[in-house]
């Protein structure tokens, strides 16, 4: 029969059960950080392709304006002296969805804005186009301001 003493498990090569358990719990935190850092990614993928919508919309309603402007100032030439001045579109607001359709029906998609300044003696205006979109927690707001001459 062998007298000598057990060795402890460390000297055969093994894991204690609370070394196993430490390991487990280092590896699950991370895990979940791996995770957390993933939905944050996502999220901020999401906000930012629904920033690029709401610009492509709000620089595409600048050059709808602008265009307009043009259209006024060359019918302003054609027209006689004493005709009255043309105040310019109304203002409008309308929704659209994430791909730049109209979405009258389909609320919680983008709302685009367009306002005119009143005109004055210059013939410079400011166009003001506002994007609202919902986003979790908050509303995204996006303005873009433009001045056209008529």
């Amino acid at each position: 029969m062998d007298s000598r003493p057990l060795s402890s498990g460390a000297a055969r090569g093994g894991f204690s059960l609370v070394e196993f358990l430490m390991a487990a719990f280092i590896l699950a935190v991370g895990l979940l950080g791996l995770g957390a850092m993933q939905i944050a990614t996502t999220r901020g993928m999401a906000a930012a392709g629904a920033r690029q919508t709401a610009l492509g919309l709000a620089e595409a309603a600048l050059e709808g304006a602008q265009w307009e402007a043009r259209r006024a100032f060359r019918a302003r030439c054609r027209q006689p002296p004493d005709a009255p001045a043309d105040p310019g579109p109304a203002p409008r607001q309308e929704p659209f969805d994430r791909d730049g359709w109209p979405a009258a029906e389909r609320p919680g998609f983008f709302t685009l804005s367009v306002t005119w300044s009143a005109p004055d003696p210059t013939p410079l205006r400011v166009v003001r186009a506002r994007v609202a979109w919902p986003e979790p927690g908050r509303a995204g707001r996006l303005d873009l301001i433009r001045t056209v001459a008529d």
